[in-house]
Protein backbone atom coordinates (compact mmCIF):
# COMPACT_ATOMS: atom_id res chain seq x y z
CA UNK A 1 0.00 0.00 0.00
CA UNK A 2 1.23 3.50 -0.84
CA UNK A 3 2.25 5.87 1.99
CA UNK A 4 2.55 9.58 1.20
CA UNK A 5 4.64 11.73 3.54
CA UNK A 6 3.52 15.35 3.26
CA UNK A 7 5.97 17.95 4.55
CA UNK A 8 8.84 15.64 3.68
CA UNK A 9 11.47 18.38 3.43
CA UNK A 10 10.77 19.86 6.88
CA UNK A 11 13.05 18.88 9.76
CA UNK A 12 10.81 16.13 11.12
CA UNK A 13 9.76 15.06 7.64
CA UNK A 14 13.40 14.54 6.69
CA UNK A 15 13.94 12.47 9.84
CA UNK A 16 11.00 10.25 8.90
CA UNK A 17 12.17 9.96 5.28
CA UNK A 18 15.72 9.05 6.36
CA UNK A 19 14.42 6.38 8.73
CA UNK A 20 12.16 4.96 6.03
CA UNK A 21 15.12 4.73 3.64
CA UNK A 22 17.16 2.85 6.25
CA UNK A 23 14.26 0.46 6.80
CA UNK A 24 13.61 -0.07 3.10
CA UNK A 25 10.15 1.50 3.33
CA UNK A 26 9.18 3.28 0.10
CA UNK A 27 7.38 6.59 0.61
CA UNK A 28 5.90 9.11 -1.77
CA UNK A 29 7.68 12.30 -0.64
CA UNK A 30 5.46 15.35 -0.93
CA UNK A 31 5.19 19.00 0.00
CA UNK A 32 4.17 22.41 -1.29
CA UNK A 33 7.47 23.38 -2.88
CA UNK A 34 8.88 21.35 -5.77
CA UNK A 35 12.34 22.96 -5.62
CA UNK A 36 12.68 22.19 -1.90
CA UNK A 37 11.72 18.59 -2.52
CA UNK A 38 14.40 18.32 -5.21
CA UNK A 39 16.96 20.09 -3.01
CA UNK A 40 16.58 17.42 -0.32
CA UNK A 41 15.73 14.28 -2.28
CA UNK A 42 17.01 12.59 -5.43
CA UNK A 43 14.19 12.61 -7.96
CA UNK A 44 15.71 9.63 -9.76
CA UNK A 45 15.45 7.40 -6.67
CA UNK A 46 12.32 8.78 -5.00
CA UNK A 47 8.71 9.45 -5.89
CA UNK A 48 8.35 13.20 -5.47
CA UNK A 49 5.01 14.97 -5.54
CA UNK A 50 4.56 18.76 -5.14
CA UNK A 51 1.11 20.20 -4.42
CA UNK A 52 -0.37 22.82 -2.11
CA UNK A 53 -3.28 22.45 0.30
CA UNK A 54 -5.18 25.40 -1.18
CA UNK A 55 -7.40 23.50 -3.63
CA UNK A 56 -9.39 20.44 -2.60
CA UNK A 57 -9.45 18.98 -6.12
CA UNK A 58 -5.68 19.28 -6.38
CA UNK A 59 -5.17 17.46 -3.08
CA UNK A 60 -7.62 14.72 -4.04
CA UNK A 61 -5.99 14.14 -7.41
CA UNK A 62 -2.66 13.60 -5.64
CA UNK A 63 -4.20 11.12 -3.18
CA UNK A 64 -6.06 8.92 -5.69
CA UNK A 65 -3.35 6.24 -5.62
CA UNK A 66 -2.42 6.77 -1.94
CA UNK A 67 -3.59 4.50 0.87
CA UNK A 68 -2.07 6.32 3.87
CA UNK A 69 -1.15 9.98 4.36
CA UNK A 70 1.46 10.78 7.01
CA UNK A 71 1.08 14.53 7.42
CA UNK A 72 4.12 16.36 8.82
CA UNK A 73 3.57 19.93 7.63
CA UNK A 74 2.35 22.29 10.34
CA UNK A 75 1.05 24.44 11.82
CA UNK A 76 -1.68 21.83 11.78
CA UNK A 77 -4.39 24.30 12.79
CA UNK A 78 -3.99 25.56 9.22
CA UNK A 79 -3.02 22.42 7.33
CA UNK A 80 -4.86 19.46 8.91
CA UNK A 81 -8.43 20.22 7.85
CA UNK A 82 -7.88 20.47 4.06
CA UNK A 83 -5.82 17.28 4.10
CA UNK A 84 -8.39 15.41 6.20
CA UNK A 85 -11.24 16.57 3.96
CA UNK A 86 -9.39 15.18 0.95
CA UNK A 87 -8.64 11.92 2.76
CA UNK A 88 -12.35 11.46 3.51
CA UNK A 89 -13.21 11.99 -0.16
CA UNK A 90 -10.51 9.62 -1.42
CA UNK A 91 -10.88 7.11 1.44
CA UNK A 92 -7.25 7.54 2.46
CA UNK A 93 -6.11 6.88 6.02
CA UNK A 94 -4.81 10.02 7.78
CA UNK A 95 -2.03 10.26 10.37
CA UNK A 96 -0.19 13.36 11.51
CA UNK A 97 2.29 14.53 14.14
CA UNK A 98 0.31 17.44 15.57
CA UNK A 99 0.26 18.40 19.23
CA UNK A 100 -2.39 21.10 18.92
CA UNK A 101 -5.47 20.63 21.12
CA UNK A 102 -7.74 22.40 18.65
CA UNK A 103 -6.80 19.92 15.91
CA UNK A 104 -7.53 16.91 18.12
CA UNK A 105 -10.88 18.38 19.11
CA UNK A 106 -11.83 19.16 15.49
CA UNK A 107 -10.95 15.69 14.25
CA UNK A 108 -12.89 14.03 17.06
CA UNK A 109 -16.02 15.55 15.53
CA UNK A 110 -15.27 13.70 12.28
CA UNK A 111 -15.31 10.25 13.89
CA UNK A 112 -18.53 9.13 12.17
CA UNK A 113 -17.45 10.52 8.80
CA UNK A 114 -14.22 8.54 9.04
CA UNK A 115 -16.10 5.37 9.99
CA UNK A 116 -18.45 5.82 7.05
CA UNK A 117 -15.42 6.23 4.76
CA UNK A 118 -13.82 3.19 6.44
CA UNK A 119 -10.63 5.09 7.20
CA UNK A 120 -8.69 5.93 10.33
CA UNK A 121 -8.00 9.49 11.51
CA UNK A 122 -5.03 9.36 13.88
CA UNK A 123 -3.52 12.74 14.77
CA UNK A 124 -0.64 12.90 17.25
CA UNK A 125 1.48 10.02 15.90
CA UNK A 126 4.72 11.63 17.13
CA UNK A 127 6.26 12.48 20.49
CA UNK A 128 3.14 14.48 21.18
CA UNK A 129 1.21 12.43 22.12
CA UNK A 130 2.41 8.83 21.71
CA UNK A 131 4.37 8.18 24.96
CA UNK A 132 2.03 10.17 27.20
CA UNK A 133 -1.09 8.72 25.58
CA UNK A 134 0.24 5.17 25.86
CA UNK A 135 1.08 5.74 29.54
CA UNK A 136 -2.34 7.27 30.21
CA UNK A 137 -4.17 4.32 28.64
CA UNK A 138 -2.09 1.76 30.54
CA UNK A 139 -2.58 3.59 33.84
CA UNK A 140 -6.35 3.72 33.32
CA UNK A 141 -6.36 -0.07 33.02
CA UNK A 142 -4.24 -0.39 36.16
CA UNK A 143 -6.65 1.85 38.10
CA UNK A 144 -10.02 1.70 36.31
CA UNK A 145 -11.77 4.10 38.71
CA UNK A 146 -9.10 6.82 38.44
CA UNK A 147 -10.48 10.35 38.66
CA UNK A 148 -7.26 12.31 38.07
CA UNK A 149 -4.38 11.98 35.61
CA UNK A 150 -1.14 13.92 35.65
CA UNK A 151 1.35 13.57 32.82
CA UNK A 152 4.81 15.13 32.76
CA UNK A 153 7.87 15.12 30.52
CA UNK A 154 11.36 16.50 30.76
CA UNK A 155 13.56 16.84 27.64
CA UNK A 156 17.21 16.45 28.60
CA UNK A 157 19.88 18.18 26.43
CA UNK A 158 17.35 18.67 23.63
CA UNK A 159 16.59 21.44 21.14
CA UNK A 160 13.48 22.62 19.27
CA UNK A 161 12.99 22.37 15.51
CA UNK A 162 11.94 25.08 13.06
CA UNK A 163 8.45 23.61 12.71
CA UNK A 164 7.83 23.40 16.45
CA UNK A 165 8.96 26.98 16.97
CA UNK A 166 6.74 28.13 14.10
CA UNK A 167 3.73 26.54 15.78
CA UNK A 168 4.70 28.12 19.11
CA UNK A 169 4.95 31.56 17.50
CA UNK A 170 1.46 31.16 16.02
CA UNK A 171 0.17 30.45 19.55
CA UNK A 172 1.92 33.34 21.30
CA UNK A 173 -0.34 35.23 23.66
CA UNK A 174 -2.88 32.41 23.79
CA UNK A 175 -3.97 30.71 27.00
CA UNK A 176 -3.11 27.32 28.39
CA UNK A 177 -5.57 24.51 29.12
CA UNK A 178 -6.26 21.66 31.50
CA UNK A 179 -9.27 19.38 31.89
CA UNK A 180 -11.59 19.64 34.90
CA UNK A 181 -14.64 17.41 35.44
CA UNK A 182 -14.49 16.29 31.84
CA UNK A 183 -14.31 19.76 30.28
CA UNK A 184 -11.32 21.57 28.76
CA UNK A 185 -10.84 24.81 30.67
CA UNK A 186 -8.73 27.71 29.45
CA UNK A 187 -6.18 28.94 32.00
CA UNK A 188 -2.83 30.77 32.00
CA UNK A 189 0.12 28.77 30.69
CA UNK A 190 2.12 27.78 33.75
CA UNK A 191 -0.83 28.20 36.11
CA UNK A 192 0.62 25.43 38.30
CA UNK A 193 4.26 24.62 38.95
CA UNK A 194 5.99 21.97 41.04
CA UNK A 195 9.06 19.76 41.34
CA UNK A 196 8.64 16.27 39.87
CA UNK A 197 10.92 13.33 40.59
CA UNK A 198 11.56 11.42 37.35
CA UNK A 199 13.79 8.99 39.29
CA UNK A 200 16.77 9.60 36.99
CA UNK A 201 16.49 13.35 37.53
CA UNK A 202 14.32 15.75 39.51
CA UNK A 203 12.96 18.69 37.51
CA UNK A 204 10.85 21.76 38.13
CA UNK A 205 7.77 21.69 35.89
CA UNK A 206 4.74 23.79 34.95
CA UNK A 207 1.40 23.11 33.30
CA UNK A 208 1.11 23.53 29.52
CA UNK A 209 -1.68 22.98 26.95
CA UNK A 210 -0.23 19.68 25.67
CA UNK A 211 -2.27 17.51 23.33
CA UNK A 212 -3.13 14.98 26.04
CA UNK A 213 -5.58 17.44 27.55
CA UNK A 214 -7.71 16.34 24.60
CA UNK A 215 -6.47 12.87 23.67
CA UNK A 216 -6.01 11.32 27.11
CA UNK A 217 -9.67 11.92 27.89
CA UNK A 218 -10.66 10.07 24.72
CA UNK A 219 -8.24 7.24 25.58
CA UNK A 220 -9.11 6.91 29.28
CA UNK A 221 -12.34 8.83 30.09
CA UNK A 222 -10.52 10.21 33.16
CA UNK A 223 -12.22 13.56 33.83
CA UNK A 224 -9.35 15.58 35.34
CA UNK A 225 -6.13 15.90 33.34
CA UNK A 226 -3.06 18.13 33.65
CA UNK A 227 0.19 18.03 31.67
CA UNK A 228 3.50 19.39 32.98
CA UNK A 229 6.82 20.07 31.26
CA UNK A 230 10.19 20.89 32.76
CA UNK A 231 11.24 24.55 32.91
CA UNK A 232 13.59 26.58 35.06
CA UNK A 233 12.01 28.12 38.19
CA UNK A 234 13.00 31.56 36.86
CA UNK A 235 11.14 30.93 33.58
CA UNK A 236 8.11 29.85 35.58
CA UNK A 237 8.18 33.16 37.46
CA UNK A 238 8.44 34.98 34.14
CA UNK A 239 5.38 33.15 32.81
CA UNK A 240 3.40 34.39 35.80
CA UNK A 241 3.79 37.90 34.36
CA UNK A 242 2.92 36.85 30.80
CA UNK A 243 -0.48 38.55 30.94
CA UNK A 244 1.33 41.91 30.98
CA UNK A 245 2.84 41.33 27.53
CA UNK A 246 0.13 39.15 25.92
CA UNK A 247 -1.26 42.05 23.85
CA UNK A 248 2.23 42.57 22.39
CA UNK A 249 2.76 38.85 21.78
CA UNK A 250 -0.52 38.58 19.87
CA UNK A 251 0.43 41.33 17.42
CA UNK A 252 1.24 40.21 13.86
CA UNK A 253 4.31 42.44 13.75
CA UNK A 254 5.76 40.65 16.80
CA UNK A 255 5.06 37.21 15.38
CA UNK A 256 6.43 38.14 11.96
CA UNK A 257 9.70 39.41 13.44
CA UNK A 258 10.12 36.26 15.50
CA UNK A 259 9.25 34.05 12.53
CA UNK A 260 11.80 35.83 10.37
CA UNK A 261 14.50 35.11 12.95
CA UNK A 262 13.45 31.46 13.21
CA UNK A 263 13.44 31.06 9.42
CA UNK A 264 17.01 32.38 9.26
CA UNK A 265 18.49 30.64 12.28
CA UNK A 266 16.67 27.43 13.22
CA UNK A 267 16.48 24.00 11.60
CA UNK A 268 16.57 21.42 14.37
CA UNK A 269 18.88 19.36 16.61
CA UNK A 270 22.11 18.21 14.96
CA UNK A 271 23.42 14.64 15.15
CA UNK A 272 25.56 15.30 18.23
CA UNK A 273 22.62 16.78 20.13
CA UNK A 274 20.41 13.86 19.14
CA UNK A 275 22.95 11.35 20.41
CA UNK A 276 23.22 13.07 23.80
CA UNK A 277 19.55 13.97 24.30
CA UNK A 278 16.75 11.92 25.79
CA UNK A 279 13.35 12.53 27.34
CA UNK A 280 11.86 11.45 30.65
CA UNK A 281 8.11 10.85 30.78
CA UNK A 282 5.95 10.21 33.85
CA UNK A 283 2.28 9.52 34.39
CA UNK A 284 0.33 9.25 37.64
CA UNK A 285 -3.32 8.49 38.29
CA UNK A 286 -5.33 8.46 41.49
CA UNK A 287 -8.91 7.81 42.55
CA UNK A 288 -11.26 9.23 45.16
CA UNK A 289 -9.92 6.79 47.75
CA UNK A 290 -6.35 8.02 47.31
CA UNK A 291 -5.06 4.91 45.51
CA UNK A 292 -2.36 5.72 42.97
CA UNK A 293 -0.46 4.17 40.09
CA UNK A 294 2.62 5.57 38.34
CA UNK A 295 4.60 4.74 35.21
CA UNK A 296 7.90 6.36 34.19
CA UNK A 297 9.77 6.02 30.90
CA UNK A 298 13.10 7.06 29.50
CA UNK A 299 12.68 7.72 25.77
CA UNK A 300 14.98 8.74 22.91
CA UNK A 301 15.23 12.40 21.91
CA UNK A 302 11.77 13.63 20.94
CA UNK A 303 12.29 14.05 17.16
CA UNK A 304 13.95 10.64 16.99
CA UNK A 305 10.98 9.12 18.77
CA UNK A 306 8.56 10.99 16.50
CA UNK A 307 10.17 9.50 13.39
CA UNK A 308 10.01 6.01 14.92
CA UNK A 309 6.41 6.09 16.09
CA UNK A 310 5.01 7.92 13.07
CA UNK A 311 6.66 5.57 10.57
CA UNK A 312 5.68 2.46 12.53
CA UNK A 313 2.05 3.56 12.73
CA UNK A 314 1.97 4.45 9.04
CA UNK A 315 3.44 1.03 8.16
CA UNK A 316 0.93 -0.79 10.33
CA UNK A 317 -1.92 1.17 8.81
CA UNK A 318 -0.64 0.33 5.33
CA UNK A 319 -0.52 -3.32 6.38
CA UNK A 320 -4.21 -3.08 7.30
CA UNK A 321 -3.61 -2.91 11.06
CA UNK A 322 -5.97 -0.06 11.88
CA UNK A 323 -9.30 0.86 13.45
CA UNK A 324 -11.71 3.04 11.53
CA UNK A 325 -12.87 6.39 12.86
CA UNK A 326 -11.05 8.86 15.06
CA UNK A 327 -8.30 7.22 17.09
CA UNK A 328 -5.55 8.20 19.47
CA UNK A 329 -2.24 6.31 19.39
CA UNK A 330 -3.27 4.30 22.47
CA UNK A 331 -6.73 3.36 21.20
CA UNK A 332 -5.30 2.27 17.84
CA UNK A 333 -2.19 0.39 18.99
CA UNK A 334 -0.84 -1.47 22.01
CA UNK A 335 1.69 -0.15 24.52
CA UNK A 336 4.22 -2.54 22.98
CA UNK A 337 4.44 -0.35 19.85
CA UNK A 338 6.23 2.17 22.07
CA UNK A 339 8.25 -0.14 24.29
CA UNK A 340 9.56 -2.14 21.32
CA UNK A 341 11.48 0.95 20.14
CA UNK A 342 15.20 0.96 20.92
CA UNK A 343 15.94 3.41 23.72
CA UNK A 344 12.50 3.27 25.34
CA UNK A 345 12.88 1.94 28.87
CA UNK A 346 10.42 1.61 31.73
CA UNK A 347 12.17 3.10 34.76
Amino acid sequence: MNILLYGAYGYTGRRIADLAKKRGVELILAGRNDSKLRDHFDADNNQLRAFSLDESEDICSNLQDVDVVLHAAGPFEQTAQPMVDACLKTKTHYLDITGEITVFEELKLMDNEAKNAEIMLLPGAGFDVVPTDMIARKLSKMLPDATHLELAFAPINSQISHGTLTTMIKQLGESGASRYDGEIVQEPIGKSGKWIDFKIKKRFTMTIPWGDVSTAHWSTKIPNIKVFTSVSPSFFKLMKAQFLVNPLLKMDVTKNLLQKWVDSNVDGPDDKTIEEAYTLVKGTVWNSSGDTQTIMLRCPESYTLTAETALRMAERTANEEFKTGYQTPATAYDFSLLTDIDGVEII
